[in-house]
Order: structure tokens, then sequence, then C-alpha cells
């Protein structure tokens, strides 16, 4: 099986938008920790929405993320602890995205003109943009520092922009088909998959003297790294050879631990954060999505939001603040967890 397909299974909990399983209600699953009796769950959209995703929360508390008004077009979003939302979009954009958001409150993300190519910016906190000048590229984490990382899509390149404007382009060994980072830290460390001539997805780790270490977890057909903390623990996850999706992590010494909650036939950690916890979401049985965070003791709490048919992790900060989206009806709003 050549990875064209599967490379899409690995991609498919993109930033884009709220990467939920339709299906009936959420149950409790044998095995695991159900964790709403313990948390307060505030949602939200804003307005005109019919379709939002929540993709980053920094340690005050702002959300980043997109939506979706009723023509289709993608805008991004800031949500402040108040829970003031203010929309945006850069100058010209038709299509912005948000993808994550740092302790300064500065959101990286990406925006298509009218040419179809997407352009990577950062966002202020006082609404000013900047733009990185080169056509084709998409954004996909932003560090304290405001560093940005992500892919070329016209050069299958990786790419690494700080803010005195510096971009250096770079691909991991043997990356015949793309080079994605996924997540930067704030030592400058980026992550990602890379894919060979196959199409397979490596894990790679750029340090931040540009030097690429390659991995993989043992025994898979592909490894699909996501998010990495400042100590350098990576989540992500995995094929097994019959190409159902683990969740794993990756301790900075390279040893790697594997997980699925229980009753999961598709796991997905999408974050890590300074203390290594994990969250994420995982598909059942039903074809239902629920959210977890994985403890760096290895205990899994599962929960669904109130009211919700699918619930889908995305993101959580220092504080154990998780945001995500959920699935009511046919709409998709955005969640806040609170521990």
């Amino acid at each position: 099986m050549r990875l064209s397909a599967f490379r899409f299974v690995l991609q498919c909990p993109s930033k884009r938008g709220a990467m939920l399983a339709m299906g009936i209600a959420s149950f409790a699953l044998p095995g695991t920790w159900q964790a709403q009796a313990e948390s307060k769950f505030t949602t939200f959209h804003p307005p005109g929405s019919i379709a939002t995703t929540a993709t980053g929360i920094n340690t005050s508390g702002t959300i980043a993320g997109s939506y979706q008004d009723s023509g289709y077009r993608y805008h991004g979003f800031a949500r402040s602890p108040d829970g003031t939302i203010t929309a945006f979009d850069p100058e010209g954009s038709v299509d912005t995205q948000a993808v994550g958001i740092n302790s300064s409150g500065l959101i990286a993300g990406s925006y298509a003109t009218g040419n179809d190519f997407s352009h990577a910016f950062v966002r202020a906190p006082d609404g000013s943009f900047t733009t990185i000048p080169y056509g084709g590229t998409e954004a996909s984490a932003i560090d304290n520092d405001g560093a940005v990382t992500g892919t070329s899509s016209l050069l299958r390149l990786g790419f690494l922009w700080t803010p005195d404007g510096h971009v250096a382009f770079f691909a991991a060994p043997e990356a015949a088909n793309g080079t994605e980072p996924k997540s930067i830290n704030d030592s400058g460390v980026i992550t990602g998959p890379y894919y060979d001539s196959d199409e397979f997805a490596h894990g790679f780790i750029r340090d931040a003297a540009g030097t690429i270490t390659v991995f993989n977890v043992p025994g898979s057909a592909a490894t699909f790294p996501a998010s990495i903390n400042a100590d350098g623990a990576i989540a992500g996850m995995y094929s097994d050879d019959t190409f159902t999706i683990h969740g794993f992590v990756r301790n900075p010494a390279g040893s790697i631990a594997t997980f699925d909650p229980a009753g999961s036939m598709y796991t997905a950690p999408q974050s890590i954060n300074a203390k290594g916890e994990v969250t994420g979401f995982f598909i059942d049985a039903r074809y239902v999505s629920h959210g977890f965070v994985r403890t760096p003791d290895s205990k899994l709490k599962v929960f669904d939001v109130p009211g919700g048919t699918s619930t889908s992790a995305t993101a959580l900060n220092r504080e154990d603040a998780v945001v995500g989206s959920y699935i009511v009806g046919l709409a998709s709003h955005g969640f806040l967890r609170s521990p």
C-alpha cells in the first residue's frame, strides 16, 4: 500500500477544521476515567460561525482558532479570558487559518489570496500582521520568542521564520515527498513528519543548530510527531502494520511509550504541555470522537463536552486548560475545558 492514502489518514487531524467523527451520543468506555464531573466546560463560537475550531491556548488563557462563515470562508479569531471574541483576517485574505498562540499573544497562521497561494503570518495582540514573504508557506506552530515553523507547499520543504525576518528552509534526510514541521519549542527544536520515496511517514527532530535526527516508533509502518514541549518530549501518532493508528510519547532521551484509550480504533494525540501532559482525541468503534488527557504517569482521562455528540481536543496549556471543538447536530463549536 502506497502511503498517498495513508498519508491522508495521518494528516486528517489537521488545524483546518474540527476533525470530529460524526456519530451518535458519546458513552462511557470501560477502563477509562470519565472526567466531566471534575471539569468545567465553556463553549463558544464567533458570531456568524457555522463551524468553529480552537487550535491553541496560552498561559493567560487566550484562545486562538478559526471559524467558517455561512459563505464557507474561514476566518481567524482570538478569544480573551473574559470571553470576548475578536475575528480577524489579514488584508487580501479569502481564507484565514490560525494555528497557534504564544505566551505574548502572538498568533501564527496562514491565509490564502485570490491566486490560491498561501502565506504564513503572525498577528500581534494589537491586531497588526506580519506576513512571511514567501508564497506557498503554511504555518504550523509558534514559539514564545515569536519564531514560526511550517511547510512550503510549493517547495515541499519545512521552514523556520524568526522575528528578525530570516527564513531558513530545510528538508529531513530522504524526504523525497516532503518535510512537514508541526511543532517548535522555546529552544528552537522542531518536530514533525517527513515522507520518503514511498510516501511513508517518519519522525524528525531538528535542533536549533539545524541538525536533524530521524526516529520511528519501533515496529511502526509510519510515525507522525505532532507536538514537542520545552523539555523535548514529543507526542504524536503512528500506524502499525495493519494501518491502525495509535498514540505515542517520546521522552527527551529517546524512549518511546505507546498508548490507546480503552475502546479506541484511532488515537490522535495533538499537544503536549510543559508538564508532559498530552491531549488529543480518539475514535471508538461507533465512529464517535472523544477527548482525552494523558498524564505523565500514563493515566488517561477521557471526556466529552456535555450535550455534544463528538469531541475533539486540540491543545492544552501549562495550567491544564484544554481547548478543541465539539459537534452538536451538524455544527461544530469551540470549547474550553478548565480543570
